[in-house]
């Protein structure tokens, strides 16, 4: 394998690839960072230090939305099962995780071993979101027993599936293979965008590689093995050479940096080629040469867990940090589409199957183990879950291609959204975000 990011030595071999595009041109304030753009994280004992006394249990999840005009932010706190009478919950910063910064903004919890912020918005500067967009902030919890804190998190941008102007919300949006255009819908101001990018025979993997909080066109070519990313930040392009023939393409933000991966699982061995934003490599082994692979962030620490579905209806996850979970469906799901997603609202993706046959979504939660089910679609429907209201749950989506409507059920109030968005044999982006 091999690395290519300069333009020049593309460029001879684009004119089958580029073609004339309009990108919608997203608001921006301070540091580039999108206008409305939400951070969050899941906060736990782990993740603390000193570590707490006790071997704590109680968790927590932040969400952080910067406000349209850049110069203010509001905070969402929630925690539950700590060990004793919360003291004090704040945003601490400049810091890294395993170490420790002053109070940056006091969130006035209400107290007792579950419960909520009373303080929820604070004006903010450009070093204030300079050190937000750097993932440099983290929440923390101070309890009784654990006064220099019970649970932290590190805040980091919340990228939903399919995201193209970085405000926090699902786009609805489509890949066309048979003229290789992209169209989408921006949900900040409703503007409609196109852009030629790709191939008919080409492998579509947006993600954000530069790292600016919105989505990047990004196909993967399996005969050259090159992936090529139309950068938003800067409209430029970053052509890598990553991958062979058979492998398949699993982006994913894999050490946390706040970019996009290029990665590919390779069937013929089990392992895992990841190329991190920086250059360095990783490789693991996780994986047989029937398992169907993905990449999303279980624990919520701002890296994306390599996971498999392996025939017979169990899907095996290994996370970043080395544990490993499994989730058990159960026989006849074979072939079932894999639509992993944070369907609760409490910053762990859930693993979750849609029944194309009857339309039927089954979800265990990560965080309790808990099994639901939903009943969303109809036979050949495509799921497109993704958060489209911005509440930080995953909504019930579904393109159907028949007619070229999406039916979205967004999960904040249950009202039911239909957009006729797309045509027979186009792709839907936010489906781009799920196992192949």
């Amino acid at each position: 394998m091999s690395l290519v990011r300069s333009t020049a030595a593309v460029a001879a071999g684009l004119s089958t690839l580029l073609l004339p595009h309009s990108p919608v041109a997203t608001p921006m304030h301070a540091f580039g960072i999108p206008s409305g753009q939400i951070f969050s994280t899941s906060l736990s004992a782990t993740q603390e230090l000193p570590v707490p006394v006790g071997s704590p249990t109680g968790s927590g999840i932040a969400i952080v939305r910067v406000a349209p005009a850049g110069d203010q932010i509001t905070v969402e706190l929630t925690y539950t099962g700590m060990s004793s009478d919360v003291i004090g919950a704040h945003i601490h910063g400049s810091g890294a995780p395993g170490n420790t910064a002053p109070i940056m903004f006091d969130l006035v919890p209400t107290g007792g071993t579950s419960g909520t912020n009373t303080a929820t918005t604070f004006p903010v500067g450009l070093n204030e979101l300079v050190t937000l967009r750097s993932h440099r902030f983290y929440v923390n919890v101070h309890t009784v027993n654990n006064p220099s804190g019970e649970v932290r998190g590190q805040l980091h941008a919340h990228h939903s599936a399919g995201d193209f102007d970085g405000d926090g919300r699902t786009d609805i949006a489509v890949f066309r293979p048979g003229n290789g255009v992209w169209y989408w819908l921006a949900s900040s101001s409703s503007a409609f965008s196109q852009a030629g990018w790709g191939l008919s025979t080409d492998v579509p993997v947006p993600g954000d590689y530069d790292g600016d909080g919105r989505i990047d066109l990004a196909v993967f070519r399996p005969s050259e093995g090159v992936w090529y990313v139309l950068q938003t930040s800067t409209q430029q392009l970053a052509a890598t050479a990553w991958g062979q023939a058979g492998d398949i393409p699993v982006p994913g933000d894999f050490d946390g940096d706040g970019h996009t991966d290029v990665a590919v699982f390779r069937p013929s061995t089990g392992i895992w080629w990841i190329l991190h934003h920086a250059g360095t490599v990783a490789y693991k082994q996780w994986g047989s040469s029937t398992d169907r692979p993905a990449a999303f962030d279980v624990d919520r620490d701002g890296r994306s867990d390599i996971a498999v579905m392996r025939p017979g209806g169990a899907q095996w996850i290994l996370k970043a940090t080395g544990q490993t979970t499994v989730y058990t469906f159960g026989p006849g799901v074979d072939g079932q589409a894999l639509v992993p997603a944070d369907y609760t609202g409490d910053g762990h993706v859930d693993g979750a199957i849609f029944d194309s046959a009857t339309g039927i979504w089954r979800i265990i939660s990560s965080s309790f183990g808990q099994r639901s089910m939903a009943f969303w679609g109809t036979a050949g429907d495509i799921p497109v879950p993704g958060d489209y209201d911005s509440d930080g749950k995953a909504d019930f989506a579904i393109f159907r291609p028949s007619d070229g409507r999406w039916y979205i059920r967004h999960s904040y109030d249950n009202s039911i959204r239909v957009m006729s968005w797309g045509i027979a044999g186009d792709v839907p982006v936010p489906a781009m975000f799920r196992m192949p």
